[in-house]
């Protein structure tokens, strides 16, 4: 009896830093479970854990979660929105209060979102925080740009 052969793997379809930096996706962005061994899958835990979960909720549509309607901040929705003083206080808000939402192993200290210096079509977003369940104080920061 001939072997079957095994299709690989496929990724999860979560949007990466690539889509939203125009750039290499780095070790930080969400990456789909990979086998631990024939009967397990490895997930990612600690801080790591924390900085995809806060990725994901950066990047996730409010609505597009099942049985989570209100889950995400939608951030590539303000990519063709005015680089304005006014939008990114709006966006800021937007994300802090997704982040205080849904991401209970983190105390969020600041959410800062900046135009750009050099491009006015970019958005640079600092989110800082501490781990309540270590103290050790980290911080995430992306560009938001449209695709080019």
């Amino acid at each position: 009896m001939a072997a079957t052969p095994v299709a690989p793997p496929r990724g999860w379809p979560l949007g990466g830093l690539s889509d939203l930096a125009g750039q290499q996706a780095d070790a930080d962005a969400p990456q789909p479970p990979a086998a631990a061994d024939c009967f397990r899958l490895a997930w990612s835990s600690g801080e790591r854990a924390i900085r995809e979960s806060l990725i994901n909720i950066l990047l996730t549509r409010p609505g597009e979660r099942l049985m989570r309607p209100d889950f995400g901040a939608g951030i590539r929705d303000w990519v063709h929105r005015p680089n304005d003083e006014t939008s990114r206080g709006l966006l800021a808000t937007v994300i802090e209060r997704a982040v205080r939402r849904h991401e209970p192993r983190i105390a969020l200290d600041a959410v800062e979102v900046v135009a750009h210096p050099d491009d006015p079509a970019l958005v640079g977003i600092t989110l800082r925080y501490r781990i309540l369940a270590s103290g050790a104080r980290d911080g995430l920061a992306l560009t938001l740009a449209p695709e080019r």
